[in-house]
């Protein structure tokens, strides 16, 4: 099968979730022999940008001869004359709307990973009409989509009438995090948590977890991990970390973090929480993170009504207070780490290429 990978391909700093994703995802594929490209492209903030290139360019991103930057045009005359069977839009990107406005030209099929829903995301306005207007182009007309979770694959069938065939593929767990070794603790030691804020335009709830566990005697600390946002709620009980940590740093964190705490915010599925757990940190997320879908409740990862977010602050100060529960959840949610992993994620991806392949009706 000839296979060609779309989306964002950073060479620099730490790669966020759906990056990592891609860049993994297309490892994988070459490891199992399969013939694979990936192509992405001439962003603004790329170097050496400018109009001509966002259109026409085409350069080397690294010594793989395989990956490579293109221009609009250039990558749709890419896909219509490369062979491709498959076109995967591995992260969600706006250049993609012209891959959608030439699709009569290709022969390949297109499939996609909907990594997030972008009405349960962003506001729609005037700076997030492209966004909006692709997820539904993507709904419309991707021959196949792959979703990270159920309850984030029943809320996008919810929101759209699709005729894709889709699939689940959560992502699989860096081997690095199961690794970790976990640093012994004083039994009446603070609960260390992680709170992963992000880069983005999202707001993951610091503010409303920080007011929650100010109405608690809760003996926390907390991490919060990304770029501030405006006018938060302060704690004296929160360190920043304000800079994107490789994955060799993330999994140092995890070896003193006792928790990772997800908020109401919904999301589809969060590679962040997956790799918590195969370091032996106790996810406590919201039912709206899709994550939940692969714990136990009552034995490994902790899961609150996303409308009460206090019942996941009252979860951290149990843990905090019984060390033997947080040490069996913490060792089962190891093995859910083992479980996942990224062959068996790829596999499932293969299964959907060869099914849209095969389908003769779009």
């Amino acid at each position: 099968m000839n296979i060609l990978l779309v989306g964002q391909y950073e060479t620099e700093g730490a790669p966020s979730g759906p990056v990592a994703y891609a860049r993994r995802l297309y490892r994988e594929l070459l490891e199992l022999g399969e013939e694979t490209d990936f192509a992405t492209y001439f962003y603004k903030s790329s170097p050496r940008s400018n109009l001509w290139r966002r259109l026409f360019g085409e350069e080397r991103v690294s010594r793989d001869p395989k990956v490579a930057r293109f221009g609009a045009a250039r990558l749709v005359a890419r896909i219509a004359f490369g062979g491709y069977d498959v076109v995967h839009l591995v992260t969600r990107d706006r250049f993609q709307l012209a891959i959608f406005a030439l699709r009569i030209l290709f022969r390949a099929k297109i499939v996609a990973t909907v990594h997030g829903i972008v009405a349960d995301e962003l506001p729609e306005n005037a700076g997030t009409r492209r966004d909006f207007r692709l997820e539904k182009l993507l709904a419309k007309h991707a021959d196949g989509l792959a979703f990270v979770s159920e309850r984030h694959r029943a809320r996008f069938h919810k929101r759209y009438e699709i005729a894709a065939l889709s699939t689940t593929a959560p992502h699989g767990v860096d081997e690095r995090f199961l690794a970790v070794e976990r640093q012994a603790k004083e039994e009446n030691a603070p609960l260390r948590t992680l709170f992963y804020e992000g880069w983005d335009d999202v707001d993951r709830g610091l503010d409303a977890f920080l007011r929650a566990l100010r109405e608690t005697d809760a003996n926390v600390e907390v991490v919060a991990l990304g770029a501030p946002r405006e006018n938060y709620f302060n704690d004296e009980r929160v360190r920043r970390i304000e800079r994107a940590l490789s994955r060799d740093e993330l999994a140092a964190l995890f070896a003193d973090t006792d928790a990772l705490f997800k908020s109401t915010t919904v999301e589809s599925f969060s590679m962040i929480v997956l790799e918590a757990a195969a370091a032996g940190a106790v996810p406590v997320v919201s039912e709206n993170v899709g994550a939940a879908d692969y714990f136990d409740h009552a034995t490994e990862a902790i899961v609150y009504p996303s409308e009460f977010i206090e019942e996941g602050v009252a979860a951290l100060g149990r843990l905090q207070r019984d060390r033997d529960e947080l040490a069996r959840r913490s060792e089962r949610c190891r093995r859910v780490g083992e479980r996942l992993t990224w062959r068996r994620s790829v596999e499932r991806h293969l299964e959907l290429y060869r099914e849209v392949r095969e389908r003769r009706v779009r």
